[in-house]
């Protein structure tokens, strides 16, 4: 019975992390890219040609939310996992409403059209990465209940 318990908790961390890893490798992906969206002059000036009456701290304001956005729905996936997913398990209403959550962020970040920055890229890998692994986090499971014998 013991065993059983550790393999389960073992499957449990397991779906666990391969929620909140593609999640904070998103989150990087997006302060790397801000960052370097922030710090070239070229950008700055193509902005500012388009937006005459901007001025530096509105670029990086402007910037800075866009980065926030972009963390908001990794951010709220993997605290919802965390502290859900040990009392509910991976249920149907989780994976509908967080996978299609992320198929939307997915279709929004895709129509942004900015594939000329390696790091806007690799988030949208990473993106790919957690709404394959919230899909398929129910095949992982057998009932649904991911601790509940530990509780």
């Amino acid at each position: 019975m013991d065993t059983a318990l550790r393999r389960k908790k073992k499957k449990d961390e397991k779906l666990l992390l391969s929620i909140l890893l593609p999640a904070a490798a998103m989150i990087f992906c997006s302060a790397l890219e801000a960052l370097m969206l922030v710090k070239d002059s070229r950008s700055y000036e193509l902005w500012l040609s388009a937006n005459p009456s901007g001025n530096a701290d509105r670029f990086i304001s402007m910037h800075l939310m866009i980065f926030l956005f972009s963390c908001l729905y990794p951010a709220a996936c993997s605290l919802y996992s965390v502290f859900a997913l040990p009392r509910t398990g991976p249920d149907l209403l989780y994976r509908a409403v967080w996978g299609m959550l992320g198929l939307c962020v997915l279709v929004s970040r895709l129509l942004a059209f900015r594939f000329d920055s390696l790091f806007y890229d690799l988030g949208l890998v990473f993106l790919l990465l957690l709404i394959v692994a919230i899909f398929r986090s129910g095949k992982r499971q057998e009932h649904g209940v991911v601790n509940k014998e530990l509780q």
